[in-house]
Formats: structure tokens, C-alpha cells, sequence
């Protein structure tokens, strides 16, 4: 991917036209969708389920610091998690530099940060693969479940054989984390379909979350941005749900979570100067 600043900034901006099409598109394509919008849903994603998502980045780049046998303090953590959220919607992979950082600022060097931060990337993607193939091949998508699950399989058991020499069983710690992080994605869509007074089950929401997986994974786009909509659509061609509403639901789902980031880094900040001793 270019470093080209002009060149990433107009990836962005292609990429968030395209979503602003499809949600033009799919508003079209539902009529009267934006009138029977339900607001308590939306605010259990932002007050609730977002916080939740951010916790588990928190959690992960702790578990990140234990692999090169440091420690990260749970508020420093969350910190950093809840900006590098934010800060990847700008054309650099935000998300990524932030949490190498905070792992080299441990006294680490920069190539053990690097390997330290994809290798819980790599956990957690596979693990939202895997639990995404097994809702696949339940609601029928059998070849769309494979696709998913070989390479899910194939990571998962290579991490296992490299973390066995870990302390503190950090493979099985990681592993958990992934997974709470898709039941929280899971619930975040369901929330948001929901807010729009669309009748879906857990089980294709659990499915669709591996739009979000491949949206975290894209850093040729920054914040995976397009992709999440997208990738939802077009995996919703496998269920009962309309594209259009897929396509809706994950727009959604991003905007709900960036505002959340917003509330509870505003949050972190007016705590932290209330806790200064010049206050």
C-alpha cells in the first residue's frame, strides 16, 4: 500500500462515497425505513455493546504486552484502544501503529511489538472466522462456511503451536477474547437491525460478523471502511436477508461504535483531569 498521503486520502474518500451510495441505495430499496427507526436499540449499542468492544481491544493489547512478558495497565489500555478506534478512520492504519506503539513504549523493541500486536490479530480474526463458518453452515451457506473455516482452522492451530511455550496459557486467554469479541459484534448487529424494526435471528447476525473481521484485516482501506458494508451485503446473499439491509445494519454498526469511542474517550479525559492533582 502507498504511503502517498494524496493517494490514501483518496482511497478514503472513494471508499466513504461508495458507502454513502449504498445507504442512498438501500434506503431506496426499503421505504419507509428511516421512519420506523428505534432509538433504544441504538443507545444500548452506544452506552452498552461499543464499551464492551472496546474493553476487548483493551483486554487484547494487554494480552499483547504479555506476550513479550510485559504488562499494560488496564486504563492505559483503554486509552489507547479507544483513540486508535477513532483515529482509524484517517488514511494511515491508525489502529495498528497505535498498538505497536503502546507496546514498544514497554521497553520493547519495535520488530517483538510488530509480531507481538499481528499475533493477537491473527487469533482473533480466525476466531471470528471459525464462529461466523459454523453460523454459515447452520443457516445452509455450506461452501461460503468452508471458505471460512479452513483458513480460521489453519491459524488457529498454528498460534497454538507457537503460544505452547507461553506462560500463563495466553493462547487459551487470547482465543477467549476472540470470541467474546464476535458474541459482542453479534449482538451490536442484531442491535442494529433491531433499531431499523428488521426481524433477524443471532444466528445470521453471528454469520455476518465476518464483514467486520475482513474490514479489520483490510489496511489497504483505512478503517476497513466500504469493506464491513460491502462484504455484509454480499455474505447476506447466502441468508434471507436482503443485502440492502445487511448493508444498512453494518453502516450502522460502525457509526453507533464511532460515536461511542468519542463518549467514552471525552470519558477517560475528563476523569483523568479530575484525578490530576492541580484539580
Amino acid at each position: 500500500m502507498s504511503t502517498d498521503p494524496r493517494i490514501r486520502y483518496s482511497i478514503l474518500a472513494i471508499a466513504w462515497l461508495a458507502v454513502i451510495a449504498g445507504v442512498i441505495y438501500s434506503v431506496r430499496e426499503n421505504p419507509g425505513i428511516l421512519e420506523q427507526i428505534r432509538w433504544i436499540p441504538i443507545v444500548i449499542v452506544i452506552g452498552a455493546l461499543a464499551p464492551l468492544t472496546l474493553l476487548c481491544n483493551a483486554l487484547g493489547l494487554r494480552a499483547s504486552a504479555q506476550l513479550v512478558k510485559k504488562s499494560k495497565e488496564l486504563r492505559s489500555a483503554l486509552n489507547v484502544s479507544t483513540s486508535a478506534t477513532i483515529a482509524n478512520q484517517l488514511p494511515l492504519p491508525a489502529a495498528f501503529m497505535m498498538r505497536v506503539a503502546a507496546i514498544k513504549s514497554t521497553d520493547t523493541s519495535l520488530a517483538e511489538s510488530i509480531k507481538a500486536t499481528l499475533f493477537v490479530s491473527l487469533i482473533w480474526l480466525a476466531c471470528t472466522l471459525f464462529a461466523a463458518a459454523v453460523a454459515g453452515y447452520a443457516l445452509g451457506a455450506t461452501a461460503i462456511a468452508i471458505i471460512l473455516a479452513l483458513p480460521a482452522i489453519i491459524a488457529l492451530v498454528y498460534a497454538n503451536h507457537r503460544l505452547k511455550q507461553k506462560p500463563g496459557r495466553l493462547f487459551g486467554k487470547i482465543a477467549l477474547l476472540g470470541m467474546a469479541l464476535s458474541a459482542v459484534d453479534t449482538f451490536r448487529v442484531y442491535a442494529c437491525f433491531c433499531a431499523m424494526g428488521i426481524d433477524v435471528g443471532l444466528l445470521e447476525c453471528l454469520y455476518l460478523t465476518a464483514s467486520s473481521a475482513f474490514a479489520n484485516a483490510a489496511t489497504f482501506i483505512p478503517g476497513g471502511v466500504g469493506i464491513r458494508e460491502y462484504l455484509a451485503a454480499g455474505l447476506a446473499t447466502a441468508t434471507d436477508i436482503p443485502p440492502s439491509q445487511a448493508l444498512l445494519a453494518a453502516t450502522m454498526n460502525r457509526i453507533t461504535g464511532l460515536i461511542s469511542a468519542g463518549i467514552v474517550l471525552l470519558l477517560l479525559d475528563l476523569n483523568r483531569d479530575s484525578a490530576s492533582p492541580d484539580h
